[in-house]
C-alpha cells in the first residue's frame, strides 16, 4: 500500500540512496518512501528470485543525488531517503551513548513482551474470525438442505514452514465442479434470465400483424372492399386499376397499389408502437415501479431496467412515429387536394402537432452532441413537451389510442402526484462540505419513512441554486447514525455553481425525493462473487452495497479509479470497506499525492496510475477461486506494522535481501563510505562506518533511530580493529547479527506468521499490477495470463455465472473493456449510470 502524510522541513542534507529501479509511479514526500519500504512488495524469497535480482546492472540500482528537501518530488531531484545523524571524529554515531544503550534495551524487551501478548491475541481474533464465517457459511447452507461436506466454506491452509515460507499444498477445489452440487446450490435465480423487454417486440409484433389483416382483409373483417362500394363515397371514385381497395374514410383512402402500400406501412408502424406507448409512461412510475421491485414479479420483470426501457423505447417510437407520418404525407400528396386534411381535419392537425415536437422530445435526451450543448434544464423541459404530445396522440385516432396512451399517462401523473405530496422531503439543515477542487458531500438527517436505504437513489433540488432542476445521486449510509449521503461531482452548469457556492463547510435547505431502488440491487442481490467497477463519484453504489452485504457470505470487491485526491482521502478515512473482498484503488490524479492516515487495512491496495481491468479483474477471481491470496488472510499481515523496532528491523532487512544479493548490498555501501568520507582516503576492499549507516539509513527507514545503538553496537562486535572499516567478510557477518533474534519459540511463531502474510501481499499485489501491458494488441487480446476460464467453466461455486462485475461511472472507455471481458469470459455486467 502507497501512503503520504504531511510534509515536514528538516535540515539540508546531502544523501546516497538506493532505489529499485521500476516502472510504477512514487509518491514525492519522504515520509510515502518509508512507507513503501515497509510495504509488502512482488518479491519472491527463493532462491531463484535471488539469482534474477542478482542479474540486474547495480548501474540500474543505485543512483547519487543531492538531497535539499525531503518534500522534493523525486521528478525534481529529491531523495528517497533523510540523512538522519552524525558522525563524530571517531565516525562513530552520536546517539549511541552507553546510557541510552541501557534504557533502549529495557523498553525494547518491554515491546518483546508486548509482542507475544499482541501476537496471540490477534491470532486468536483471526481463528474466531474464520470460525465464525464458517459456521455462517454451513448454517447457510444447512438451512437449504445441503450437505455440509460439499457446501460448506472451505479454508484454506495458510500455515507457513519452517523458514517462513508459506505453504505450498493447497486442498483440491474439483469437488466445487461437480453438476450436484451446482444444481443444488446455485440453480436459482431471482433475476429475469434474459432481457424481457424483449418479450414487449413481440407483442408489437403482433399488434403490426393485425394491423395489416384489418386493413387487407375484406370487409367486415377488414378495411378492403370492392371498386363500386368505394365509388359511392363522396371522398373517392372507386378503385383504380384493382377489384377492390381500402377506403373505410377520408383519412386513410388508398384506391390505388402503391396508395395502399404507404398506408400498410403507415399504419402498421403505427400499431407497432402501441405497445411501447403504454411502457414509455408507466417506466417513468417510479414509485410504482419502486414497490413492484420488492414483489415476486421481480423474478421475471427487472423494473430497476425502467430507465434503460424507457429510453430504448423513446427512441423506437421517434423513427417509428417519423415513419408513420412521412408515409401519410406521402399518399396525401399523391391524391388530389388531400394534402389539406393536414390542417382542416382533427386527425391532420393532432399528427402535424404530434411529429413536430417529437425532434423536441427525443433528440435532446439521445444524441450526445447536443446532450453535451444544451443546458440539463432546457432538456428536461423540453422532455416534458411528452405530455403534449401523448395528448395529441389520444384525439388523432381515439377509438383506440385514447385508451392505450390515456390510463398509462393517468398512472403515470397519479405516481407523480404521490410523489409530490408524500416522497418529497424537506430538509432544513443538509450538511455540504467540499472535498477537493471538483467534488462536494452532502450529508442529511434521514426524513419520516425515509427508511434504512442500501443501493438506491434519489433526486435532489437544491432551492437556493435552482427551483426547477432535480438531479438524481446514488445515496448511501452516513457516518452518523439515522443520516445519509450523497456525493456529487463537478460536471455541468449546476454542479459547478454548487461548488462555487460552497466555499466553507455550511447548512442549507435540501428537497431529498425518494428513495428509489438503483439498477445495482437485483444483480448484487443474486450474485454470490461481486466486482464492483467505479470511477470517480461512481463508488457511492459500490459503498451502499458494502454496508448491506458485509455481514453475509458474500464477496464484494471494489476497482475504484478516481483523480480527486479529495475523494478518497475522505472515504478511506470515514467508510468501512470490510475484510472480506478486495478494494483496489488507482490513483490517477496528477496535481498533487496523496494525504493518507496510518491503519489502512491490508486488503486495501492503492496504486499510481489506471489499471489493466482484464488483469485486475482475472487477479481477484483467481486469487479467490484458488484461495490462494484471500483478503481475510492479509489481516495475519498486518502485525508487521505493530511489532516492535528491533523484529521490525529484521524483516526489513531479510526484504532487502529478497530484492539485493550481499554483494550488491556490499558495493552500494562502499560507493556510500567514499561519498561520506570525501576527505578521507579512499580504501581498497574495505566500507567505511558512515557507508553501513547510510545503507542501514535506506534499508530501515524510519525505524533506523529506534536500532541504531544495536546497529553501532554489531558494528563494534566485528571491527576488530577498531579503525571504522569493514572488509567483505566482517561486512557479511554484521548483516547476520542484526538479523539475530533471541531465538525464543515465540518470536520464531511471530516472525513466520509475519513472513506469510508479506509473502501473501506480495503475491495479491502482483496480481493486481497495473504496469503489465495495459494496451494489448491486437494478437494478446484473447490470451488469459491467468488461466481464468478454467475457473469460470462448469456449474461451481466460482463459475462464471456466480460472478458479477458492476459499474457506475461515465467513462466510455471502462464501459468498453467491461464489455470486452464479459464476452470473453462470460462474467454478466450490469451498468449504472445518471447521464440524463
Amino acid at each position: 500500500r502507497t501512503s503520504s502524510s504531511p510534509s515536514s522541513t528538516t535540515t539540508p542534507r546531502t544523501s546516497f540512496s538506493l532505489a529499485q529501479n521500476t516502472t510504477s509511479s512514487s509518491s514525492s514526500s519522504a515520509a510515502a518512501a518509508a512507507a513503501a519500504k515497509v510495504e509488502c512488495t512482488n518479491n519472491k524469497l527463493d532462491d531463484s528470485n535471488r539469482s534474477r535480482s542478482s542479474a540486474v546492472s547495480w548501474n540500474e540500482t543505485i543512483r547519487l543525488t543531492n538531497h535539499t528537501d525531503p518534500t522534493v518530488d523525486s521528478s525534481e531531484g529529491g531523495d528517497d531517503c533523510v540523512f538522519i545523524g552524525d558522525c563524530d571524529a571517531s565516525g562513530r554515531s552520536g546517539s549511541s551513548s552507553k546510557s541510552s544503550t541501557t534504557s533502549r534495551g529495557e523498553q525494547q524487551q518491554q515491546q518483546g513482551r508486548s509482542l507475544v501478548s499482541l501476537s496471540r491475541s490477534l491470532r486468536s481474533s483471526i481463528r474466531s474470525s474464520k470460525q465464525r464465517r464458517k459456521q455462517y457459511s454451513q448454517q447457510h447452507h444447512a438451512s437449504q438442505g445441503k450437505n455440509n461436506n460439499n457446501s460448506s466454506t472451505t479454508t484454506i491452509d495458510t500455515s507457513a514452514t519452517a523458514d517462513g515460507q508459506p505453504s505450498s499444498t493447497l486442498p483440491n477445489y474439483d469437488f466445487l465442479k461437480k453438476e450436484d452440487d451446482a444444481k443444488q446450490s446455485y440453480g436459482g435465480s431471482i433475476r429475469p434470465a434474459t432481457k424481457w423487454w424483449h418479450g414487449v417486440f413481440i407483442f408489437s409484433l403482433i399488434s403490426m400483424l393485425a394491423s395489416i389483416i384489418t386493413l387487407w382483409a375484406p370487409y367486415p373483417i377488414g378495411a378492403r372492399m370492392p371498386s363500386a362500394t368505394i365509388a359511392t363515397m363522396p371522398f373517392s371514385n372507386g378503385c383504380i386499376g384493382l377489384q377492390s381497395c381500402i377506403c373505410p374514410r377520408e383519412t386513410i383512402c388508398a384506391d390505388d397499389v402503391l396508395s395502399m402500400i404507404f398506408l400498410t406501412i403507415a399504419r402498421s408502424t403505427a400499431w407497432f408502437n402501441y405497445p411501447l406507448y403504454m411502457l414509455l409512461f408507466l417506466s417513468k412510475a417510479n414509485n410504482l415501479n419502486d414497490f413492484l421491485q420488492k414483489t415476486a414479479l421481480r423474478c421475471w420483470i427487472n423494473f430497476s431496467d425502467f430507465h434503460r426501457v424507457h429510453t430504448l423505447f423513446g427512441i423506437v417510437v421517434g423513427l417509428e412515429s417519423t415513419c408513420h407520418s412521412f408515409f401519410h404525407l406521402l399518399r396525401w400528396a399523391r391524391r388530389k387536394n388531400d394534402i389539406q386534411l393536414l390542417w382542416t381535419t382533427t386527425t391532420g392537425i393532432t399528427g402535424l402537432i404530434a411529429i413536430t415536437i417529437t425532434p423536441l422530445i427525443v433528440l435532446p435526451m439521445t444524441v450526445p452532441y447536443l446532450k453535451k450543448r444544451i443546458s440539463f434544464e432546457w432538456r428536461k423541459f423540453l422532455h416534458y413537451l411528452s405530455i403534449l404530445w401523448a395528448t395529441a396522440l389520444m384525439f388523432h385516432a381515439p377509438q383506440r389510442i385514447f385508451w392505450l396512451i390515456g390510463v398509462p399517462l393517468f398512472i403515470y401523473a397519479t405516481d407523480k402526484m404521490v410523489e409530490i405530496f408524500f416522497k418529497t422531503h424537506l430538509t432544513e439543515s443538509a450538511y455540504f462540505q467540499r472535498l477537493g477542487e471538483s467534488s462536494c458531500i452532502i450529508s442529511f438527517e434521514n426524513p419520516p419513512g425515509f427508511g434504512k436505504q442500501n443501493s438506491a437513489y434519489v433526486y435532489l433540488m437544491l432551492p437556493w441554486l435552482s427551483k426547477y432542476q432535480f438531479h438524481a445521486f446514488t445515496v448511501f449510509p452516513c457516518t452518523k447514525p439515522n443520516h445519509s449521503s450523497v456525493c456529487i461531482h463537478k460536471c455541468g452548469d449546476w454542479t459547478t455553481n454548487l461548488m462555487n457556492t460552497i466555499t466553507t463547510p455550511t447548512h442549507k435547505p435540501a428537497f431529498v425525493v425518494g428513495p428509489f431502488l438503483s439498477p445495482f440491487s437485483s444483480p448484487a442481490m443474486d450474485s454470490e462473487n461481486l466486482v464492483a467497477v467505479a470511477s470517480g463519484i461512481g463508488v457511492t453504489p459500490a459503498i451502499s452495497l458494502i454496508k448491506q452485504y458485509s455481514y453475509t457470505c458474500r464477496r464484494l470487491n471494489l476497482i475504484w479509479i478516481c483523480r480527486d485526491p479529495g475523494l478518497i482521502e475522505h472515504f478511506l478515512h470515514n467508510v468501512d470497506f470490510g475484510c472480506d473482498g478486495y478494494i483496489l484503488i488507482y490513483y490517477t490524479g496528477k496535481e498533487r499525492s496523496l494525504v493518507l492516515g496510518d491503519g489502512i487495512p491490508p486488503n486495501i491496495f492503492i496504486f499510481n496510475g489506471r489499471p489493466n481491468l482484464e488483469r485486475t479483474i482475472s487477479g481477484i477471481i483467481v486469487s479467490i477461486a484458488a484461495g490462494t491470496c484471500l483478503p481475510e488472510h492479509l489481516l495475519e499481515s498486518v502485525v508487521v506494522t505493530q511489532t516492535p523496532a528491533k523484529m521490525r528491523s529484521k524483516l526489513l532487512l531479510e526484504k532487502a535481501l529478497s530484492i539485493y544479493n550481499m554483494d550488491q548490498l556490499y558495493e552500494y555501501t562502499t560507493k556510500a563510505s567514499i561519498f561520506y568520507n570525501e576527505t578521507i582516503e579512499p580504501t581498497v576492499g574495505t566500507v567505511h562506518y558512515r557507508g553501513v549507516l547510510s545503507t542501514m539509513r535506506h534499508l530501515l527507514g524510519d525505524d533506523f533511530q529506534l536500532v541504531a545503538d544495536q546497529i553501532t553496537t554489531n558494528f563494534e562486535r566485528v571491527d576488530a580493529d577498531g579503525d571504522c572499516l569493514l572488509n567483505r567478510i566482517e561486512f557479511e557477518e554484521f548483516f547476520n547479527l542484526m538479523l539475530l533474534g533471541s531465538g525464543s519459540i515465540d518470536e520464531e511463531s511471530v516472525m513466520a506468521t509475519i513472513k506469510s502474510g508479506i509473502h501473501q501481499m506480495s503475491t495479491c499485489r502482483d496480481l493486481f499490477d497495473s504496469n503489465k501491458d495495459v494496451a494489448e494488441s491486437d494478437s494478446e487480446k484473447w490470451n488469459d495470463e491467468f488461466g481464468l476460464t478454467k475457473h469460470l467453466q462448469g456449474n461451481g461455486k466460482f463459475a462464471a455465472k456466480n460472478w458479477k462485475m458492476l459499474y457506475c461511472g461515465g467513462s466510455r472507455p471502462i464501459k468498453d473493456k467491461l464489455k470486452d471481458f464479459e464476452r470473453k469470459f462470460g462474467v454478466g455486467l450490469s451498468v449504472e449510470k445518471f447521464d440524463w
